[in-house]
């Protein structure tokens, strides 16, 4: 069961600017999304021997679902009418840093789990090829013929 509502969801996104009250999109896809995320912050934030209450749980929960929302469909950041530019906020970062509503889950999860989990996918490289001591320096190779 979700900590946090529709209604919570709406009340932190920017009426008019990152919510369309006339249209009223759902945001279930988003609030479920955010609430499939807590148990495991919460397995996180125990291993670290942190305690948060569930009216904390559900702040985070609240922004983070913001968060998955405004991922899905770029929020303006500037319009212009004259001559139809405008610029989408999320260029901020990368994961929750894409958005002040990430950032703001970040900040509101005093365990740094949803941190730690936002920053889990890291690039990495492992080398292929012979190690040192196999390896054949340039000038003692043959040169084709």
């Amino acid at each position: 069961m979700p900590l946090t509502t529709a209604a919570l969801v709406q009340g932190v996104l920017a009426a008019g600017k990152d919510y369309d009250l006339d249209l009223n999109p759902d945001l279930t896809p988003y609030i479920t999304a955010a609430d499939s995320m807590i148990p495991q912050l919460q397995q996180c934030a125990a291993r670290r021997g942190i305690s948060m209450s569930d009216a904390q749980w559900a702040v985070v929960e609240t922004w983070l679902a913001a968060h998955l929302y405004c991922m899905s469909d770029q929020t303006y950041r500037a319009r212009s009418t004259s001559k139809a530019s405008g610029q989408f906020g999320g260029d901020w970062g990368l994961n929750l840093d894409g958005t002040k509503y990430g950032q703001n889950a970040v900040m509101f999860d005093v365990s740094g789990c949803l941190n730690a989990y936002g920053k889990r996918l890291v690039a990495r490289a492992a080398w292929l090829g012979k190690n040192r001591s196999t390896q054949i320096p340039v000038e003692e190779r043959a040169s084709p013929q």
